[in-house]
């Protein structure tokens, strides 16, 4: 059955989910703040925040050197082009800009602290920030889901498609097997070597499984570069037991595959 994102259901907590752990993928976590770059998103406090590519790009300037002040020169050299150098007033408007996104997140402090006459850093009441890693409710999920254009499939603990987003059969070269019941691996049958992995997954046995940039085989409508992300979800049936599904999201990845330097 096919399904929009809006009706995924109302108990799906994809959390530990679409933020692996930090130590396996990558993640940077500060205080509420939490960024995964596999998928460039953003929370705080299990809410999504939508940030500019500049915006994101210096978000994550100060994430990878949390201790450290940027100055105005120091910010323009990671993240301009020299014959594309700003003004201190185009710099500071950047910076505004990244704050006022996570007070609309519900940011008490400002995310990143001014050091007058010497520059920029994040926040250390930020820092000492209790909650971190707040798992997101699944409205809020829903809403990170459509920023993002993820699509998405659902699979039983027999290997069967469930459910679907309206977009999912784009992301197979095998469109005319894609249906509600069908097997995954006929579906994506470059997903068959990995059947040990999802089965992992859905066992509980693996908390993620991420497959990175995979490449197009037939389908022309395909994108030609997917990255996979699955995930385990338990949620209790009509007879009162406990029913494992796994989600599979796809995101395409053509385009930030083809800007990286050959």
């Amino acid at each position: 059955m096919c399904i929009s994102i809006l009706n995924l259901p109302s108990q799906v907590q994809l959390s530990a989910n679409l933020f692996c752990p930090d130590k396996d993928c990558n993640n940077y976590r500060y205080g509420k703040l939490l960024v995964n770059p596999n998928f460039r998103t953003v929370m705080y406090d299990g809410k999504p925040v939508d940030l500019s590519t500049k915006e994101y790009f210096l978000l994550l300037l100060f994430l990878k050197y949390p201790e450290q002040i940027f100055s105005y020169e120091a910010i323009v050299e990671q993240l301009w082009d020299v014959e594309k150098t700003p003004t201190h007033s185009s710099v500071r408007f950047h910076i505004k800009s990244l704050r006022k996104a996570f007070k609309q997140a519900g940011a008490t402090n400002d995310i990143i602290t001014t050091i007058y006459g010497v520059g920029y850093r994040l926040s250390l009441a930020e820092r000492e920030n209790s909650k971190v890693g707040k798992l997101p409710p699944a409205e809020v999920l829903e809403q990170l889901l459509r920023l993002k254009s993820l699509e998405y499939v659902s699979i039983n603990y027999e290997g069967a498609i469930v459910n679907f987003s309206l977009g999912a059969s784009n992301y197979s070269d095998y469109p005319e097997a894609f249906y509600s019941g069908t097997k995954l691996g006929e579906a994506f049958p470059e997903l068959l070597e990995y059947e040990q992995k999802l089965q992992q997954v859905l066992d509980r046995e693996l908390d993620y499984f991420v497959l990175p940039e995979f490449v197009r085989e037939s389908n022309p409508e395909r994108p030609q570069y997917i990255s996979l992300y699955a995930i385990a979800h338990s949620a209790d049936s009509d007879r009162g037991q406990s029913e494992q599904t796994l989600f599979i999201f796809f995101e395409d990845v053509t385009e930030l595959v083809n800007r990286r330097p050959k």
